[in-house]
């Protein structure tokens, strides 16, 4: 028996009730009808130029920049980054060649990597910069990185690339890099495996790798770096993730989101965790379904998303909670999406989130 059914017209919403998240323009939307609850799946009309195909955004010099899978070939406007311009998305005046999985602003410069060969007319193998006007590789032309980058943040004024690369140039560095401005250097020896996700806490760097674990299964591992060398503890990982997929700061510690292992000795550890430089604290967070997709921090509150299976239904349900650092403060029936949730963010004081490929408002 089928648990929704769609209808599909032309509205305009205004949610006054502050048990609703989404205030959307009108546009063309669908709506799924369940007992008791109207849900809104409509995403803003202006994603319509991308087709569906955004993976990241960044705020660079007051313009929202949007990267992703999008490409011309697809009937997009823009090949894999575009800008926000005039109410609507606007390809750059030099475009690149492959598709761009996340992008941080570095030196008042927007740093982009993922899988692409060609930024503008310069060869920039999974990585490049752009000033507002031109791109630029990183480094010279023979710092070439022979692989994917999957993260990128700043830390200590610095800008940290995890991913499955063994070289630079010439240089044998592998899965973590540095980059101080002006050249490139590894960072605490060697490591396990590709690194997935990092973080700073507290001045330290923490990071995900995703290898096998002696034999026991493919399971996420989080590595401190201790004295130059790369480090893990027994109560570091107490918590045992098959996948760990966000890592946030809040409320002094350091927030893990993911999917736990059915392993778990400690049952209340439910696909969220909190490092406070000791040891886990486990929340027991049955709401968070079967995994935590994104964890992202607005106006000292943490927005948490999360994906169910129901048993009744082949279509996974996705939902954000909200979070203040003592309970729950929103009600989690009303956000109930049908489109995957990749990224929460913020842009003009705004919070946003990248559904299905696409931009909707949340407040």
């Amino acid at each position: 028996m089928m648990r929704y059914q769609k209808i599909k017209k032309k509205i305009k919403i205004f949610f006054s009730s502050k048990n609703y998240w989404l205030k959307l323009i009108t546009c063309h939307s669908i709506f799924f009808t369940i007992p008791n609850f109207v849900y809104s799946q409509a995403c803003l009309s202006f994603d319509n130029e991308l087709k569906n195909g955004i993976a990241c955004v960044a705020s660079y010099k007051n313009i929202l920049y949007a990267g992703g899978g999008f490409d011309k070939k697809s009937g997009s406007n823009s090949n894999y980054i575009a800008k926000w311009a005039q109410s609507k998305w606007v390809p750059l005046e030099q475009e690149i060649d492959g598709p761009v999985s996340s992008m941080i602003v570095f030196n008042s410069e927007l740093f982009i990597v993922s899988n692409f060969t060609k930024t503008g007319s310069f060869n920039s193998s999974y990585i490049s910069k752009w000033n507002g006007n031109q791109w630029s590789v990183v480094g010279n032309k023979d710092d070439t990185i022979n692989g994917e980058i999957y993260s990128i943040i700043v830390h200590k004024d610095k800008l940290i690339i995890g991913g499955n690369f063994t070289g630079i140039g010439a240089k044998p560095i592998s899965y973590i890099a540095c980059w101080d401005g002006n050249s490139w250097t590894s960072i605490g020896g060697k490591i396990n495996g590709p690194v997935q996700k990092i973080s700073s806490f507290k001045n330290d760097l923490y990071v995900v790798t995703r290898a096998d674990s002696l034999g026991q299964g493919i399971y996420s591992t989080i590595f401190l770096l201790e004295n130059n060398l790369w480090k893990t503890h027994g109560s570091l990982n107490s918590v045992k993730f098959v996948e760990i997929t966000s890592l946030q700061v809040y409320d002094n510690g350091l927030f893990v989101g993911g999917q736990t292992s059915s392993g778990n000795k400690n049952l209340s550890c439910h696909n969220l965790v909190k490092w406070n430089s000791a040891e886990m604290e486990c929340y027991d967070f049955s709401n968070t379904g079967n995994g935590v997709l994104d964890i992202f921090l607005h106006n000292n509150k943490l927005f948490i998303a999360c994906y169910f299976l129901p048993p009744l239904s082949k279509n996974p349900e996705f939902k954000i909670i909200a979070w203040d650092g003592v309970k729950q403060i929103a009600d989690n029936k009303i956000n109930v999406f049908y489109d995957e949730i990749k990224k929460i963010f913020v842009f003009e004081n705004k919070l946003y989130l990248i559904k299905g490929g696409c931009v909707c408002a949340l407040d």
